[in-house]
Parts: structure tokens; C-alpha cells; sequence
């Protein structure tokens, strides 16, 4: 019993070392986010991350919905998101008012194969309605 306790406890730590491990480089395009600023212009974030992958709109809904808490103030609530694929992590993602001003992000910085790491086609920064917000 000694014995299985001890393997257990051996792989519950390689598990959270490989887990730890796996994440604690971050890409060049997540140490490019340290950079953002509130209150940034688009096409400051745009010269900082280059050109977007995916819009995400006030108007869309379901599983990539644009969420907010509900007490922010008008001038700080996000019209839009932008993302940018992230090598084998979680994509940068930066919210704008409807002003093209930054009011938050998430630097991309969880990895690994759970991580979802790119959107539908229909965010996609190619298409019609999505193209306008993700060039300045």
C-alpha cells in the first residue's frame, strides 16, 4: 500500500512539473502584450502585435460571446475583441471600446494540448463583417 501511495505522489508531481513546465515559456507575441497599455489606439496594438486573426463582435453569441461584467462603465465596455494565433497556446486577445480604444487583454500565456488555440473560420479577421476592425 506504502508502495502505490508512493507512486501516486511520484505522479501527481511529474504531472504538475510537466504541467508547469509547459507553460512557463511564454512566445514572443505574449512578452510583445507586456507592452499594452490602456487607453492604447488600435493600430498602436496593431504595431506592437501586427495584423489580427480573429474579430470576436458585441453581436455574437454562443460559445465566443463578447462577456462583460455587467456594472462597467460606457466608455470602458468592450465593442469588440481581436485575437492573434499563438503558437501552441491560448491566442492574445485584446478588447476595444467602440472608440478603438484598448480597455483590456489576456496575453495568451496557458499552453498546452487542451488549449483551444484557434477560433471558427467565421471570426475570421478574412471575413466581410469582421475585416474593419481588425485594420486601422
Amino acid at each position: 500500500m506504502r508502495a502505490f501511495a508512493l507512486s501516486v505522489t511520484a505522479g501527481l508531481l511529474l504531472l504538475l512539473l510537466s504541467t508547469v513546465a509547459w507553460s512557463a515559456d511564454q512566445t514572443g507575441l505574449s512578452k510583445a502584450a507586456e507592452r499594452l497599455q490602456k487607453g492604447m489606439q488600435l493600430e498602436t496594438v496593431i504595431s506592437i502585435l501586427g495584423e489580427p486573426d480573429w474579430a470576436i463582435l458585441k453581436s455574437d453569441s454562443g460559445k465566443y460571446a463578447l462577456n462583460q461584467p455587467p456594472d462597467t462603465p460606457d466608455d470602458q465596455k468592450a465593442a469588440f475583441e481581436l485575437l492573434w494565433k499563438n503558437s501552441d497556446c491560448k491566442p492574445v486577445s485584446v478588447y476595444f471600446t467602440q472608440y478603438y480604444k484598448a480597455v483590456g487583454w489576456d496575453r495568451g500565456l496557458e499552453c498546452g494540448p487542451d488549449v483551444v488555440k484557434e477560433l471558427p473560420e467565421q471570426y475570421s479577421c478574412e471575413q466581410n463583417d469582421r475585416s474593419r476592425y481588425c485594420k486601422q
